[in-house]
Formats: C-alpha cells, sequence, structure tokens
C-alpha cells in the first residue's frame, strides 16, 4: 500500500478544532519577531534557532518556506521549516542517494527525487519548533496541524517524497507522538556528544580512565612542537578558516574551494557571530588547523574542522583540537560538548557517547523503504552498531 505523500491518517485531526489555529506558509524568517519565536526556540538545538534558520535561508534563496501555526490570539505556536530543491554535491540531505541506494536495495529514484525536506536542513540534528509553554496534547495537535499543512505545500512544489531527516531523539519523539499511525524509522546516523561536568583538564583526562596515558602523551607530543592556540569571533577568521575547510573536504572527496566555504562562513558571520568561535593552531606565524563552534544555551556545537596537512607535523594535531574544544567548554563553564557525525573512533575514545539521529521518508508513489528487506537488515545493522557505539560496526555499517 502506498502512502501518497501524507503525515496524517484520515481522522487525525478530527479531534482537533482547527478554526482554533490560523495556519500559514511564509518565504522569510523575518515574518515572525525574535520575541515570538524565542519561545519555540528556547531548550531546542543551535540548528533550529533563529541565527542558523536564517543562515542557511539566506544560502538557499528562493527554496526554503516556513509554515506557521497561531492561535486564536493570534500567538505564534509552531513554525516548520521546509526546503525543496535538487540534493546539494555533499549528498547527506539526499534521501536516495544517501540512505536508500546506499542500502543497496532496488528503488526507482523518480519515486523520491526532488525531495521535500521538512524541520532542517544542513544541521544534521532536527526537532520541531513547537511552544512548550502549551499543554502536551496542544503541542501534538500543533504538529499535526502543521504537518498536514507541509504535505500539501510539498504536492504543490512537485515534490516525490517528504522527509525528516536527522532527528534527535526529541525530534523522533515529537514526530511520533504526532502522528496518527506508526510512520517507519531509520538511521540517519549518530550524533557523538560528550557531557562535561569536569572543572579542570587534568579532571577530564583522569576521569578517561586506562585511555589517560595516551590522552597524556598526545597532549605532550603537541605541546613539544611548539603549537599555540588562538581564539576568536568567527568573522575575524573567515579567509584562514574558509581555506583549511576546503582543504578537509576534499581530503575526503566533497567539491569545495576556499571561496565557497568564504561564502558559507560570511552568511554565518552575518547572521550567528554573536554564538561562533573559531578555536586555531598557530605554528609561529602559520595558522595549520582550525575548528568552528557556535554555543548556544550553554551547549558547544562543532561545525567545521581543518587542516593544511602538508604543515602538520604528525603530532596528533586533530585529537588536540578536540581537546582545545573540550577545554573551551570546561573553562567557559558549558556542560554539554556536541561533537556531531563522523571520526566516531576518535570521539569515542575520547569520552564520548552516541545518541541515534532518525530518519523518516514518505513518497507520492512508492511504499516505504522499510518494506524492502534489503532495506531493512541494512538499517538493522546500522541501528545494532549505534547502540553497541563500536567503532569496527559503525565504519562496516557505512555511518557518516
Amino acid at each position: 500500500m502506498t502512502t501518497a505523500l501524507t503525515l496524517t491518517a484520515p481522522g487525525r485531526l478530527a479531534d482537533t478544532d482547527r478554526g482554533s489555529y490560523r495556519l500559514e506558509t511564509v518565504s522569510t524568517l523575518d515574518a515572525m519577531g525574535d520575541n515570538e519565536l524565542h519561545p519555540l526556540t528556547a531548550g531546542r538545538t543551535f540548528y533550529v534557532s533563529r541565527p542558523w534558520l536564517k543562515a542557511v535561508e539566506l544560502q538557499r534563496d528562493d527554496r526554503t518556506a516556513y509554515v506557521t501555526c497561531r492561535d486564536g490570539a493570534g500567538i505564534l505556536r509552531g513554525v516548520c521549516p521546509v526546503y525543496w530543491d535538487e540534493p546539494g554535491s555533499r549528498g547527506f540531505y539526499d534521501p536516495f542517494g544517501q540512505f536508500l541506494h546506499r542500502s543497496g536495495a532496488e528503488f526507482n529514484q523518480d519515486d523520491w527525487s526532488p525531495p521535500y525536506l521538512i524541520g532542517s536542513r544542513a544541521a544534521y540534528s532536527c526537532e520541531f519548533l513547537v511552544d512548550t509553554t502549551i499543554e502536551p496534547n496542544q503541542q501534538r495537535d500543533v504538529l499535526a496541524l502543521l504537518l498536514d499543512a507541509v504535505t500539501t505545500h510539498a504536492r504543490e512544489v512537485d515534490a516525490a517524497s517528504l522527509s525528516a531527516l536527522y532527528l534527535n531523539p526529541r525530534g523522533a519523539a515529537q514526530l511520533r507522538a504526532a502522528l496518527a499511525d506508526d510512520q517507519p524509522f531509520y538511521i540517519a546516523g549518530a550524533n557523538a556528544v560528550l557531557d562535561v561536568p569536569w572543572s579542570s583538564m587534568d579532571e577530564y583526562v583522569n576521569a578517561m580512565g586506562r585511555r589517560s596515558g595516551n590522552i597524556r602523551r598526545e597532549m605532550r607530543t603537541f605541546g613539544e612542537q611548539g603549537y599555540t592556540i588562538a581564539e576568536g569571533r568567527l568573522s575575524d577568521w573567515i579567509d584562514v578558516a574558509a581555506d583549511l575547510f576546503s582543504r578537509l573536504e576534499r581530503r575526503y572527496g566533497h567539491e569545495s574551494s576556499a571561496a565557497d566555504e568564504a561564502a558559507e562562513l560570511r552568511t554565518l558571520a552575518a547572521c550567528a557571530d554573536d554564538h561562533g568561535h573559531v578555536l586555531a593552531i598557530r605554528d609561529g606565524a602559520e595558522v595549520i588547523g582550525a575548528a568552528l563552534v557556535f554555543v548556544w544555551e550553554g551547549v558547544v556545537y562543532t561545525r567545521s574542522a581543518g587542516f593544511n596537512y602538508g604543515a602538520t607535523k604528525r603530532a596528533f594535531e586533530y585529537f588536540n583540537l578536540i581537546y582545545e574544544m573540550i577545554r573551551f567548554a570546561i573553562e567557559h563553564g558549558y556542560r554539554r560538548l556536541d561533537m556531531g557525525m563522523a571520526t566516531y573512533r576518535a570521539k569515542l575514545a575520547r569520552g564520548a557517547r552516541l545518541e541515534p539521529l532518525w530518519g523518516m521518508s514518505i513518497s507520492r508513489t512508492a511504499d516505504s523503504p522499510l518494506c524492502n528487506d534489503t532495506f531493512g537488515s541494512w538499517d538493522q545493522a546500522r541501528r545494532a552498531a549505534v547502540r553497541a557505539a563500536d567503532p569496527a560496526m559503525l565504519e562496516s555499517a557505512e555511518l557518516p
């Protein structure tokens, strides 16, 4: 049975007084004031904050919209960002290429492309902006109304499929509660998270137990090279950071230039400079490595990193950039470091834990991908790898 590109089964909204709410689709975040959006973003990840969403909007031009839900008094109770277009070159938000095709199962690309994305894009951590000050059943109804409206909009722009990707545990719970039927989720990735209860780097290293010796050796080797650490606002580091980040992207097979990276960083600086920090490794006057982090509500989010690989001295530069992020969090009193996807072996060995990131994709013309046995087996292997937090299993299961 096909899903017909719908997130709400017949009758799901029968008990909701639609007249109590007003749904509207707007083309820019500027249609909502800071004061009315803030209650929806409070307590959420940085990747659904106003600064981040506005930066993505500016980068994507006219392929972005926001479905809004207001109550009878005109108070904003929910917002769902939506995005539609052909997938980008990196492919992480291409449900067909990143998940269905990679599974080895046979799917028809026309059933899934072009995709329509809800909740977030380019962030790899999605949850939904619904006012948490209203009752849970009202939150569920607001999100259900938003989902009903976005499926209508997806059909209007001739999308072949609709996906919510990289749902964090809160986002997945929100979506499950709002859906009338049990829409199947698959593993889209895993987020490495380091809780930071320590008051000093010595406490952190000691807490790593049997790994402490290796960590101290890596720190000592790094220090013996005479490297220094610099820190500054994103806007002051755009050109240097862009060059280093583009080198990393090309190293892993992605099309990227320093000019492309600089354009993206300028947009981020224009929207989120108050939250962005660059941590850089200097070798004398030369910067040989850097990381961009954002701070939002006491959480440090690792966004990008890169190195001049020809100038490094094999002195555990990457690992020490991780240690500098931990030091940054400790010294500023932040209690969580969101380290993102990939390089799981390095992150797990330095104390991180994994949180699953979920995906859900429905097609206008095809069944759920989880109806395919090959895709289902692929997904089960990935679920097992995330549960086990085993680096070898994660690599074998092709976790990004």
